[in-house]
């Protein structure tokens, strides 16, 4: 049986809404001060695209995808908290 691509699809989506959330952290996307719209439209992007990659895998590889989730929601918070020590730095 062929693997589905949704899941695929749903990661697809996850990076791309953690992604839009980190434009909260430039600042010529949102001045200082105002409000962060990217944190919200980047999360109304990322939960649909995990449900998707969650909820369409079934079994033991359930399990596999939800660890998939978890390393990417890491690496964004790597490379949120490199971008920090770099703006704070300068």
């Amino acid at each position: 049986m062929a693997e589905s691509k949704l899941p695929r699809i749903g990661y697809f989506f996850c990076v791309l809404g953690l992604g839009v959330a980190m434009l909260s952290l430039l600042p010529g996307i949102v001045p200082p001060g105002d409000f962060p719209w990217p944190i919200f439209v980047g999360s109304a992007i990322y939960f649909p695209g995990a449900f998707l990659a969650f909820f369409l895998t079934k079994g033991k590889d359930r399990n596999k995808v939800f660890n998939q989730l978890r390393f990417i929601r890491l690496g964004f918070i790597a490379i949120m908290a490199i971008l920090m020590i770099i703006i704070f730095r300068a």
